[in-house]
């Protein structure tokens, strides 16, 4: 519980090297597609996701956001949902 209380402060500290790593790498990628401000907030939430669930691993296996990971990693964007989450598949650009 004590961890879980944390939670805030943890996203907080997170939030201060992640919004800039994100902009720095996908400047680029915005800037060629034209993409909305909201995409930049989108991967920000993606990553930050990614993070909090490898945080609190211990408690849980990560899992969704684990999975948007891999695609990160491979250079890609996950884009949607199709079909109705668990069931269905990540559209990923």
């Amino acid at each position: 519980m004590e961890r879980a209380n944390k939670w805030n402060d943890i996203v907080d500290e997170l939030k201060k090297t992640l919004i800039p790593f994100v902009r720095r790498k996908i400047e680029s990628v915005v800037r060629e597609h034209k993409l909305p401000r909201v995409f930049e907030g989108r991967v920000q939430c993606d990553i930050l996701g990614v993070c909090i669930e490898t945080e609190y691993a211990d408690l849980g296996l990560p899992g969704f956001y684990a999975n948007l990971a891999s695609r990160y990693i491979k250079g890609h964007f996950p884009c949607g949902w199709q079909g109705t989450y668990p069931q269905g598949m990540l559209i990923v650009y």
